[in-house]
């Protein structure tokens, strides 16, 4: 059967995802992940992350009516070709996979109507509120309410923040774990300064994060080292490390400013 468009009911917890990204698209796009710079940003989301990295990611969703929990909403799917058999359906050309406000794009589909899994391929962009993810294949299962993305380029809006993962999961109480990962402030293609770590643990709605094996690296270069860390991932002042404030000066070189 092929059509235009094609929408059916799926029940999804929060997604799992694998995704492989090859080492030829791992160079950061500011458009790809949302970033606009300080002339772009209205004055009243000027604050002081953006005054410092000159510039901030938009979500496009900010704002949007999230309806109903996602997990309680349908999806829907289109896409130029769609073949539907009694277990599967492929989707090809432009696939947009749509439960409320998260949103998946891709090249191609492949969706098996039993276990409520499936596969996506070809630019994927993955989008929910408050977070963007690139990659050129993916794995989902609707069985299990955590989200494991590999090889990826993330996005947090409201944090401020970018990043590369090895292996990033999202379970079903939104932490975020990451392995072999690293993340910034910095605008894309500016690598002033990022921590990597071995492992890291966001947690969103705490505003804070922890990571083990952690490498504070400075242009590249590592200058701290701590088997364990805990940081802070919005304005929720705490104790622990807490980030400095790193620029580059009118001649090039670097400013850093402790809490």
């Amino acid at each position: 059967m092929i059509s235009k468009l094609t929408k059916f009911a799926l029940r999804l917890t929060p997604l799992l995802l694998c995704l492989t990204l090859p080492l030829s698209t791992q160079a950061q796009d500011s458009n790809q992940l949302d970033w606009s710079p300080i002339e772009a940003v209205p004055e009243e989301l000027q604050d002081e992350k953006c005054q410092i990295c000159k510039g901030r990611y938009m979500d496009p969703l900010a704002g949007a009516d999230q309806g109903p929990l996602l997990e309680e909403q349908d999806i829907t799917a289109s896409a130029t070709s769609t073949e539907m058999s009694a277990s599967e359906i492929l989707l090809s050309g432009g696939v947009m996979l749509q439960q409320g406000s998260r949103t998946l794009q891709g090249d191609e589909a492949t969706l098996d109507r039993i276990t409520e899994s499936g596969t996506l391929s070809g630019n994927i962009v993955i989008r929910e509120p408050g977070v963007l993810l690139r990659g050129e294949h993916a794995e989902f299962s609707s069985g299990n309410s955590e989200a494991v993305v590999t090889g990826s380029q993330f996005v947090l809006h409201q944090q401020h923040i970018r990043g590369n993962a090895e292996s990033l999961r999202r379970d079903g109480d939104g932490l975020i774990y990451i392995e072999d990962g690293d993340l910034s402030y910095c605008p894309p293609g500016n690598d002033d300064w990022a921590l990597s770590a071995d492992n890291i643990e966001l947690n969103l709605d705490e505003g804070v994060g922890t990571a083990r094996g952690a490498r504070i690296k400075v242009k590249d270069t590592t200058v701290f080292y701590f088997p364990w860390m805990s940081f802070p991932l919005d304005d929720r002042r705490k104790t622990g490390f807490l980030w400095p404030e790193i620029g580059s000066d009118s001649k090039g070189g670097l400013n850093i400013t402790a809490p």
